[in-house]
């Protein structure tokens, strides 16, 4: 008796299925003879949340499953994006030929889908088919082949995308059609086409602008402006779905993550440009203070939400943190106008209404994202978001020409005008150099002249005394004359030698003026026969001096060792070369000094040495006390150029 009641329950649930089946059937098949090209199929989808994640495959009943096609026809909003969706549908076959029809249900993270025949009683898994030479992708397909009079019933399982952009819009496909729907994209018609396409052409252009210009003057701040230009041109062809091709659809990392942090990565770009082309750091400090911190905030940015979008349950705060930044950017274009609006610098006027302009139209961009339905009945361009943004790129790039022209033109003023400072420049110095020549040629002459005039002409003059003289006593047979005839021709020769020697640039050494020296006073003391010592710094410098330094100190060294031998009859005599800074020269003899307040009022020999040390910037001292001897010093300051 249990099992007669068991088994009348059994058929009369069975039954009531199969009748809820057959309505659901007459009430939502999609008839394949509808389908033309392409079909959305959101009135004949029932939906079904999977909240806690708790069915296998195809369990969830019948029951659950509900129909709101209003509300898969927009993007799901973000509770919807972190559960599995379930999506029923029934597909009759009512052509004479086998229909074969691709499933297709936007891009997902993951998706499966099960195929029944509610005759044959069979059910399947169908796999993923990759259409072959596709090239707008980024989707799940599955192929779909129902025979003539068969009906078959679907279940898909998706784990929708984790991006504000996700959206669940089942559809079904003649495969005639798959070339055109995924080449053309759909859902975007030929203006919005267009529109990218002479957006992106200008972006390529400039870039390749500046790059070259960054290649032709070698300014890091060009190369900035090409990162912020390359980076923007990523964005929106991710954003333009120019990057929907296999290759990068596998790759959801690269296209979810990158595709929407690019435009921070060229803020920071930008930023750089900013304060390097406008030489922020000089001009306004406190701003290029704020641009530092900035950089740095997007930076800390970029590293926190990599880490953010290995947790999907994150999504909300990631978006919320990328709007947050968005506005924070355009806040720092307001601050910025306050401090730049004071200055009257052309250029930076010019940079900074481009960033204002990208900063309102991004402001007014990111408002309609949320409120799309203020602009929704716009023709298109102008019913996209997008294109307000794009608008204020092509805003700040056209500011950005205008700005680098005016820099171009300025530049090739200065740098004309510092030519023409430079050749003048130029010019007063080879007249000087040419001056300078003349004046030390016309010194030089009248120096010759002068001690040609003094030494030889003095001393000829005195020859010719000298002859007069023996001339009136030869007949005594007086010969001591010509004997002083002989030493003042001797003297002649050596002033002629010392002179020559001066004039010889061959000995312009301090190596050089010492040998010199040592030879010419030890033949002197010698003659005199005097004792002498000569004490010389092992290591002298490599210094040079001209002629009129060499000549006066020896000369000014030989007249202290005259006087030595004639008027302090010294019979011994040292000299002490050195260098310290300076040249340092001493003389000092054992001879019976003298008092200096006791010389001779008209005595030129101390006043001709001293005259000659001042004229070569040097020093001469006496250190003497009568019957004590005589110091003679001499300092030279070698290392300060002589000025002839």
């Amino acid at each position: 008796m249990q099992l007669i009641r068991a088994s009348c329950i059994f058929f009369i649930c069975f039954s009531t299925s199969n009748v809820w089946a057959v309505k659901t059937l007459q009430r939502d098949t999609v008839y394949t003879s509808k389908i033309k090209t392409f079909r959305d199929i959101w009135t004949e989808t029932a939906f079904c949340l999977d909240t806690a994640n708790q069915y296998l495959f195809w369990n969830p009943p019948l029951s659950l499953y509900h129909r709101d096609s209003a509300y898969y026809a927009n993007f799901l909003p973000t509770e919807k994006a972190f559960v599995n969706h379930y999506l029923y549908f029934i597909v009759h076959n009512d052509e004479a030929d086998t229909v074969k029809l691709y499933f297709y249900a936007d891009t997902q993270e993951s998706m499966w889908l099960k195929e029944e025949d509610l005759i044959a009683h069979t059910i399947r898994e169908l796999p993923v088919e990759d259409y072959k030479g596709r090239i707008y992708s980024g989707t799940q397909t599955f192929l779909l082949t129902v025979l003539p009079g068969q009906t078959l019933e679907y279940t898909a399982k998706i784990i929708p995308l984790k991006t504000r952009h996700s959206a669940i819009s089942p559809a079904l496909i003649r495969p005639e059609y798959v070339a055109d729907l995924f080449l053309g994209e759909y859902k975007y018609g030929i203006a919005d086409l267009l529109q990218f396409t002479i957006f992106w052409g200008m972006l390529l252009m400039m870039l390749l602008y500046i790059f070259f210009k960054y290649l032709q003057v070698r300014s890091i701040e060009y190369l900035y402006y090409s990162g912020y230009i390359l980076f923007f041109l990523f964005y929106f062809l991710y954003r333009g779905n120019a990057l929907n091709i296999a290759p990068v659809q596998r790759m959801p990392f690269f296209v979810y993550y990158w595709g929407s942090i690019t435009q921070f990565i060229a803020n920071c770009f930008y930023f750089a440009f900013f304060r390097r082309f406008l030489n922020v750091s000089q001009v306004l400090p406190r701003l290029d203070k704020i641009l530092r911190w900035a950089t740095a905030v997007l930076i800390a940015y970029i590293c926190m939400d990599f880490v953010l979008f290995l947790f999907p349950k994150t999504y909300f705060f990631r978006w919320f943190l990328w709007d947050s930044i968005r506005a924070s950017l355009i806040i720092l274009s307001v601050v910025a106008l306050f401090i730049i609006v004071r200055l009257r610098n052309r250029l930076m006027w010019y940079i900074f209404t481009g960033s204002l302009a990208m900063a309102f139209w991004g402001l007014l961009a990111m408002v309609l994202s949320y409120y799309p339905s203020a602009i929704e009945n716009l023709p298109m361009p102008f019913s996209s978001p997008l294109f307000y943004f794009q608008l204020g790129i092509t805003i700040e790039l056209l500011c950005f020409a205008l700005g680098l022209g005016y820099k171009n033109k300025r530049d090739e003023i200065e740098r004309a005008e510092a030519q023409e400072a430079l050749k003048i420049e130029q010019t007063q110095k080879e007249f000087e150099k040419y001056k300078a020549a003349v004046e030390a040629r016309e010194a030089e002459r009248k120096r010759i002249a002068s001690e040609m005039h003094d030494d030889i002409g003095s001393g000829l003059t005195s020859i010719l005394f000298l002859s007069n003289a023996i001339h009136q006593n030869v007949q005594n047979g007086q010969l001591v004359l010509t004997e002083k005839i002989s030493l003042m021709a001797s003297g002649l020769v050596d002033q002629m030698s010392n002179i020559i020697w001066s004039m010889n640039k061959e000995y312009d050494t301090l190596q050089d003026l010492v040998a010199y020296t040592r030879s010419h006073i030890s033949e002197l003391l010698e003659n005199a026969e005097v004792n002498y010592v000569f004490h010389i710094q092992d290591s002298l410098p490599e210094i040079s001096l001209n002629g009129v330094q060499r000549r006066n100190i020896y000369l000014v060294i030989k007249e202290a060792v005259h006087n030595a031998i004639k008027h302090a009859q010294a019979s011994h005599v040292v000299l002490d070369f050195r260098y310290d800074e300076s040249l340092k020269i001493t003389i000092q003899d054992n001879g019976k000094g003298f008092i200096k307040n006791e010389v001779r009022k008209y005595g030129n020999g101390m006043k001709n040495m001293q005259q000659r040390m001042k004229d070569i910037e040097g020093s001469i001292t006496w250190d003497t006390e009568a019957e004590k001897g005589t110091k003679v010093c001499l300092e030279i300051l070698l290392s300060i150029p002589f000025n002839r």
